[in-house]
């Protein structure tokens, strides 16, 4: 993947956690919480199977630290009680350990050739 594909990737990511954290009140619908989580656990997805290079690491160091911003809200923390949003939130946190694998796995292994 070149360098322009995974920053575009990165800011879909970023723009989907923003959306968690920004527009969730507390008066919105479970569903619509939810579908704000699906769209950055799908968003995560693509960038997973995307990255191919460990510049997309670099470029997206920023970008995991808004997702973790984002599950920690209180937007999300105070529904935390839904299983469907847990579930999803649980998910995405795989996502990120996933992320995390796939882009310090060339690091390593350069280190130890």
């Amino acid at each position: 993947m070149d360098s322009v594909k995974a920053a575009n990737l990165c800011h879909n990511v970023e723009y989907a956690a923003t959306q968690v954290r920004t527009s969730i009140g507390d008066r919105t619908e479970i569903d619509q919480v939810l579908n704000r989580l699906w769209l950055l656990h799908d968003s995560l997805n693509r960038l997973i199977e995307g990255i191919s290079d460990r510049t997309a690491d670099i470029r997206c160091r920023k970008m995991i630290r808004t997702v973790l911003i984002a599950l920690e809200s209180p937007q999300v923390q105070n529904r935390q009680n839904v299983s469907g949003l847990r579930d999803t939130a649980c998910k995405i946190n795989s996502l990120l350990i996933r992320l995390e694998q796939v882009t310090i796995a060339p690091i390593g292994k350069e280190a130890h050739a």
